[in-house]
């Protein structure tokens, strides 16, 4: 057991994912408390391989030093008309090279400067030479943010095509509680990843499953099983970084809910039943990532049942669950593609084809969970991606975000 673990943590520690290898982002900061939170950013884009150049306006100078800031990024923070310069024009230039610009935080004296083409310090003029996505994350006092004018300014750069991230409520630096907080960086990660992909998916209706279901045997017991809901989690991400409106069904688990995923939360797998076939006729694409428990108890106690000083063992009756799979694929439209999941211990190939046939499926993805780093509560994992010509692709061991882009391409091929 021990070898395996280390196996296994070997495995993921050695899998490292970056998505935005060879991107340029232009990483703005202006004048917010929220500047400290926020230079935690550049550390996390640089993890997903990112070039960094930084800009801060002359508000953000007042809450923290470029020094500080270009030594993170390591690049020089650039300015106007610097004597020490590079003859290029650093504003031009600089524009034609992002890949993405992230104002983070967007104060309520940038959005409406930017909003009204204001073009006092370098970032303005960024914003109006550069063709590449801008992702503003806002952060001010509720009040301030709630305001007309800075709505109304928001609105403004939502038609000229920014992103606008959305700003949580919660504690503002002044005490008061509010909408105006800087997003998490899961958030803006999401938009910013969101902003290189090639929109594939746009306006698809996709269904996805995803953890288990319980099984319940008394007010404190039931039956499941080891999923962790991690692949379903990141099949919904890519799905809708691509541009898919997702709908995620999902049992009990201790995961953060994908952000811009619309989240149906169930327990057993009759609920489960229930809610994937209201679904399914508005639905393009539905993924089973689901692990449903095979098995329900056929009696449920409505009391704790008691151990007992006399009782030794306990019998109790199972009955299958519905088979969710068999009645999509009753129901479903020749249009409509349904992938399905197979988690084996043996015979994975031939297990797997016999189950794409059998629920008539478009695709099945196929694992070993015996095999390290490829089991339930990982990060990581290797497939066998199966279409219904009994063609196999075989996925070596990767990180599960980068397995569900994988999957994605296959499932785009049969569109």
């Amino acid at each position: 057991m021990e070898s395996n673990n280390k196996n296994l943590n070997n495995n993921q520690t050695s899998i490292s994912y970056k998505p935005l290898k060879d991107k340029n982002i232009i990483f703005a900061l202006t004048g917010s408390i929220a500047v400290f939170k926020a230079i935690d950013f550049i550390r996390k884009l640089k993890g997903l391989g990112a070039e960094v150049f930084p800009i801060m306006t002359k508000g953000a100078r007042k809450f923290i030093t470029p020094l500080t800031v270009s030594a993170l990024c390591g690049h020089k923070i650039k300015e106007f008309f610097l004597e020490d310069q590079d003859p290029d024009i650093s504003h031009i230039k600089l524009s034609k090279e992002a890949d993405i610009v992230l104002v983070a935080p967007a104060s309520a004296n940038f959005i409406a400067k930017a909003a009204t083409g204001i073009c006092d310090e370098i970032l303005y003029a960024v914003l109006l030479a550069t063709r590449a996505p801008v992702i503003i994350a806002p952060a001010m006092n509720s009040f301030m943010f709630t305001h007309p004018i800075t709505q109304a300014n928001l609105e403004t750069l939502k038609r000229l095509g920014y992103t606008i991230v959305e700003s949580p409520v919660g504690d503002m630096a002044c005490g008061s509680k509010g909408p105006g907080r800087l997003a998490s960086w899961e958030i803006i990660k999401e938009e910013i990843l969101k902003s290189i992909c090639e929109q594939t998916l746009q306006d698809k209706n996709i269904l996805i499953t995803a953890g288990p279901t319980r099984e319940p045997i008394d007010p404190i017991r039931f039956i499941s099983n080891r999923s962790s809901g991690k692949m379903g989690f990141e099949l919904a991400r890519v799905a809708r970084r691509r541009g898919a409106k997702v709908h995620l069904v999902v049992g009990p688990v201790s995961l953060e809910p994908p952000y811009g995923v619309k989240i149906y939360k169930i327990e057993t797998a009759s609920q489960m039943l229930d809610t994937v076939l209201s679904l399914l006729p508005k639905m393009d694409i539905i993924v089973m990532a689901a692990a449903v428990a095979d098995f329900t108890p056929s009696f449920y106690n409505e009391k704790k049942i008691k151990k007992g000083q006399n009782v030794n063992k306990l019998t109790i009756d199972l009955v299958k669950t519905p088979d969710i799979l068999l009645e999509i694929s009753k129901r479903k439209k020749e249009e409509q593609i349904v992938v399905g999941f197979c988690a084996e211990t043996e015979d994975l190939k031939d297990n797997a084809v016999k189950k794409l046939k059998n629920k008539r499926l478009d695709l099945i993805i196929a694992n070993d969970v015996t095999r390290a780093g490829s089991g339930f509560d990982v990060d990581t994992n290797e497939v066998l991606i199966i279409d219904k010509n009994e063609s196999i692709l075989h996925l070596p061991l990767l990180s599960k975000i980068e397995v569900s882009e994988k999957i994605w391409d296959k499932i785009e091929s049969l569109l």
